[in-house]
């Protein structure tokens, strides 16, 4: 289980982490893969315990990018 969770968090990774680009700015999309790449960490630290918290991260990484996009919409107009 552990290693589908991984694998899924590096598809949301790819997309649609990096193909935000279409729709945010550059700087945006830098602030996205940081907050990946930490959120990537914690998830292999937290899924060596517990093989579940894997694809529960992958979920909550695709859930922050929608939190976050929608809220740059709305706050800085951002449009594709």
């Amino acid at each position: 289980m552990r290693a589908i969770g991984l694998l899924l968090y590096g598809v949301v990774g790819v997309y649609p982490y990096l193909v935000s680009g279409l729709v945010v700015p550059v700087p945006a999309v830098g602030v996205l893969m940081v907050c990946w790449a930490i959120g990537l960490i914690y998830a292999i630290r937290l899924s060596s315990g517990w093989p579940p918290a894997a694809p529960i991260a992958a979920g909550a990484a695709l859930l922050f990018w929608v939190l976050f996009v929608l809220t740059g919409s709305w706050l800085f107009g951002w449009t594709a």
